[in-house]
């Protein structure tokens, strides 16, 4: 088998019918390992009915990466060979009905263009009437749905009439709405003046600066801070002769410490008549 004719059946793979046994067993052959020669030798012998078909396609399967395709190439080969026949057979009967409708055509045909002209002018008029009433009727109902959007709009607007005399809480409830839609849109107008206004100066937020711990301001904190009370507090009060001071720190912290009361009222005592 020449390389032309292989490429060919390899395009054409309906065509491998028409191929001789000894062509493709040569290829087989010289190949043996050729997944396409097993495939077309397969495809070959199923063509020609041949009894070798069930042991090739067992070896063409074996070797074939993908079943499928030699599934469906087997699959066409069977297809292509009754249709073939039954072409065959429509072309016979179409040409001897042929010879026997040409005549019949031709009488028609005349028969036919003496009355065209006529049934042409028929369907241009009728189609011209189908289209003038159409565009009539689309204008009607255009002009009916504008009447009836005019109608609904005129309802809407004219939906509280002043002149009807309604209930009372009809009439609070129309009025309030009126004066809440006021109020709402003054309020928007005041928020986006102080947007604008706020934006316009420009603001600049500065950060706090982190007071650096110093334990001699903090002391002095604890001390004058009348919030922080403790018995030594008192006691440095005492010492530093602020009699009035060790006396509030002292009340204070019976009122924190109720089972040293009395303690601490001796030590108040003592302190009121150091201040006389």
């Amino acid at each position: 088998m020449q390389v032309n004719n292989f490429i060919h059946y390899l395009n054409f793979p309906e065509k491998l019918s028409a191929v001789t046994e000894e062509e493709i067993t040569h290829v087989v052959k010289e190949f043996p390992y050729c997944q396409t020669g097993q495939l077309m030798y397969a495809i070959q012998l199923n063509a020609n009915n041949s009894i070798l078909f069930e042991e090739q396609l067992k070896k063409a399967a074996s070797i074939c990466p993908d079943r499928t395709k030699l599934f469906e190439y087997i699959q066409l080969q069977k297809e292509i060979t009754p249709l073939s026949k039954e072409v065959k057979e429509e072309i016979i009967t179409q040409k001897k009905e042929e010879g026997v409708e040409t005549k019949t055509e031709k009488d028609s045909v005349v028969a036919d263009d003496k009355f065209v002209p006529v049934e042409g002018k028929d369907e241009l008029d009728i189609l011209e009437k189908e289209y003038l009433t159409a565009a009539i009727s689309s204008t009607i109902l255009l002009e009916s749905d504008n009447a009836q959007e005019e109608i609904i709009e005129e309802k809407e607007v004219n939906l509280f009439d002043d002149s009807i005399s309604h209930s009372f809480s009809s009439w609070l409830k129309h009025y309030s709405g009126q004066e809440q839609n006021a109020d709402l849109k003054e309020e928007k107008e005041l928020n986006q003046d102080i947007i604008n206004k706020f934006i316009q100066e420009d603001p600049r937020i500065k950060p706090k600066k982190t007071v650096f711990y110093s334990p001699t301001n903090m002391a002095r904190i604890s001390v004058t801070d009348s919030g922080v009370v403790s018995e030594t507090l008192a006691l440095i009060h005492v010492d530093q002769g602020n009699y009035q001071e060790a006396i509030n720190a002292y009340e204070k912290l019976s009122l924190k410490n109720p089972k040293k009361s009395s303690y601490f009222a001796s030590q108040i005592k003592i302190l009121k008549q150091k201040l006389k």
